[in-house]
């Protein structure tokens, strides 16, 4: 379970995203490369806006996966699943990647 971070451990865009966030109450500089970085900070300070804002955020990304997308984009949703998994126990996305994947294949 996540209870500490360093500072160096994230990067520049993501800290600035996540202050931006906790002024504006808006998620708008989430992206696909600040994502883990932004929800593990809001789950470490305990931001339950924030967290439920970066789980939608995942959902979302989610829901544009086709099978059209790009192996690389299909391989990020599900190692910030298992990642989530890992650090905070949160199977619900594994399994919502699971359930999209295949619903991918058969369509």
């Amino acid at each position: 379970h996540l209870t500490s971070l360093e500072a160096e451990d994230f990067s520049r865009e993501a800290v600035d995203c996540f202050i931006e966030a906790s002024y504006t109450g808006e998620i708008e500089a989430v992206t696909v490369g600040n994502f883990r970085d932004v929800n593990k900070m809001s789950r470490v300070f305990d931001v339950s806006w924030l967290v439920a804002r970066c789980e939608e955020y995942f959902v979302s990304y989610l829901d544009k996966l086709d099978s059209e997308s790009s192996y690389p984009d299909m391989l990020l949703a599900v190692e910030e699943a298992v990642y989530l998994m890992s650090t905070v126990k949160k199977r619900d996305f594994l399994e919502l990647v699971v359930w999209k994947m295949c619903y991918i294949s058969i369509t």
